[in-house]
């Protein structure tokens, strides 16, 4: 082929693929305007009744109501959410599949197993940080302790015959017990537990002494004299428990006593779409029913940019894998 003719050809072939690369970016850039156009799934790695759950449910309701498309929960508990987390990395990057995840499936899961079958950091889309959920360190009201330093007392003065629930091996209920243990080089037995409901219920009943346990599921049974609070893992004292001091006011700060809250997609969802639930987002945890209701419920709404909430993953994976590692805890 002669030079004229590539030039001749080239005059015909560029104006049709920028025509149809305008044509592309076109279509992207309208996706908020047509999207949603069929149910959204939204998954949760945990049982219903759980604090995840609860969120979930919450911002549902609104969403559908803004999007004009019913958005369903889909509980799919098991592994501390890494299974709900692994189908929703397998799914349609279309925008109709997403996911309310705690903090444990993301960042502390992967460092505790030996297999993993996702890449937190590279199988997702982050829409946005939800809220954040401080953790209570509660006991049995029989039991003489009155804040963290006559616990750790009885500890050292009774090694190993004191024990302390969770809500299952690796979970932030255990870990913020063992950096609690290592601290103060006390000696506590572990007792773990598929999730807060059995947990709570031995804790009520004396079977176990301590635990730490979200302020979502502990609340009731503190208000009801049931349980005996002694500190929050929050960053300033709960409305509800004002005369109850932060972690870091008993001269614990550096003990993880929480987890987080965050919505996803799944990787390769159009920019568009994620932008387009992260400012609904944004506007529902800003309205004062929906905070009222989470911080009621001992919530804290934290929305951020898909941009700030990606970071915020990063940064979060390296700080657990430290306090993995430090804890020394596996599982199988």
């Amino acid at each position: 082929m002669t030079k004229l003719h590539i030039r001749r050809l080239m005059r015909l072939v560029l104006p049709v693929a920028f025509f149809a690369g305008v044509t592309i970016a076109s279509a992207h850039a309208q996706a908020p305007a047509t999207y949603p156009n069929k149910v959204i799934k939204m998954m949760v790695g945990f049982p219903a009744g759980q604090a995840t759950d609860l969120v979930a449910r919450l911002l549902a309701e609104r969403m559908s109501a803004a999007f004009g498309q019913p958005v369903i929960i889909e509980n799919r508990p098991g592994q501390g959410g890494t299974i709900a987390l692994n189908a929703l990395a397998r799914s349609a990057p279309d925008g109709h599949s997403m996911i309310l995840a705690a903090s444990g499936g993301l960042v502390t899961n992967p460092h505790l197993f030996k297999e993993f079958p996702f890449n937190p950091l590279q199988d997702f889309e982050p829409i946005s940080l939800v809220a954040e959920v401080p953790l209570a360190l509660v006991v049995n009201p029989s039991k003489p302790f009155n804040d963290i330093k006559s616990l750790v007392n009885s500890a050292k003065s009774n090694p190993g015959k004191l024990n302390h629930a969770s809500t299952g091996n690796g979970t932030s209920s255990h870990l913020a017990m063992e950096a609690l243990k290592q601290e103060t080089k006390i000696d506590l037995v572990h007792v773990p537990y598929p999730g807060s409901v059995k947990a709570l219920t031995d804790l009520v009943a004396g079977n176990v002494d301590v635990m730490f346990d979200n302020v979502a599921v502990t609340q009731q049974l503190i208000n009801a004299g049931k349980l005996k609070i002694l500190a929050v893992g929050s960053r300033k004292r709960l409305e509800q428990f004002p005369n109850t001091p932060t972690l870091a006011e008993s001269g614990f700060p550096t003990i993880p006593a929480g987890f987080w809250i965050g919505m996803l997609f799944p990787k390769g969802t159009p920019a568009a779409v994620v932008n387009k639930v992260n400012a609904q987002l944004a506007k529902d945890l800003a309205h004062p029913v929906l905070q009222k209701k989470l911080l009621e419920m001992g919530i804290i709404p934290h929305p951020t940019s898909p941009q700030e909430f990606a970071r915020f993953i990063k940064d979060e994976h390296t700080r657990m894998g430290k306090v993995v590692k430090e804890s020394q805890i596996t599982v199988e």
